[in-house]
């Protein structure tokens, strides 16, 4: 009985360390950038755009990495948003915001007067969503007006990416688009059953021992 106990007390205890100790890692892969020089507009006010994406299970999303191509190294900031998918369209808004201790890094890549970045940066408050489809839009705003951001594409074609104007128009193009989401996924219903049961026969064992 003693054996089964230790066993049942690690058992628990690596269920507990997994469950609420798992560190972030690549949740959704849509693609490295390939490098062609091509890219869709992202610049404040007047540009953005948006690709799609889709989780097996509900996840906590906490980062964001992407590369695009500027004219120079300067921005003031950079917002997120991200929205559902219905039928490959924009859905209803989930969460969104201004983008946290944003990474610029130089790829070494350029096209023509343009240097290729790769960003990554935190979500203040990491997002839950459940498993399904969804959007990523991103906006970058520029320090100076004449700058212009171009989201790199990929040649992993996982969805259908979308851009659009501050002017109306919005169209879906059959073009995706780099970037990677970090997270953690949320543990299932079962594991946390097994580590109720868990802790519920560690219990009774306590109060058993106690009695004798």
């Amino acid at each position: 009985m003693k054996r089964m106990m230790v066993c049942l007390t690690i058992t628990v205890g690596l269920v507990v360390f997994g469950a609420l100790y798992a560190s972030a890692a690549v949740i959704y892969d849509n693609g490295a950038p390939d490098h062609t020089g091509n890219g869709w507009a992202i610049t404040n006010p007047n540009f953005y755009a948006m690709d799609d994406f889709t989780l097996s299970q509900a996840t906590t999303i906490s980062d964001v990495h992407y590369w695009a191509y500027s004219y120079s190294n300067t921005y003031n900031g950079i917002w997120w948003y991200i929205y559902t998918d219905i039928n490959q369209n924009l859905g209803s808004y989930v969460s969104g915001g201004s983008a946290t201790n944003i990474v610029q890094t130089p790829t070494g890549f350029f096209s023509g007067s343009m240097t290729e970045y790769a960003y990554s940066f935190d979500i203040a408050n990491p997002v839950n969503i459940n498993s399904g489809s969804y959007w990523l839009m991103l906006v970058m705003v520029p320090v100076d007006p004449s700058n212009h951001y171009l989201w790199s594409t990929t040649t992993s074609l996982h969805g259908h990416g979308m851009r659009g104007s501050g002017f109306g128009s919005q169209y879906t193009v059959n073009q995706d688009l780099a970037f990677q989401l970090t997270g953690t996924p949320v543990p299932e219903p079962s594991t946390m059953l097994l580590l109720g049961s868990g802790l519920a026969g560690l219990a009774a064992y306590g109060r058993r021992r106690i009695k004798g």
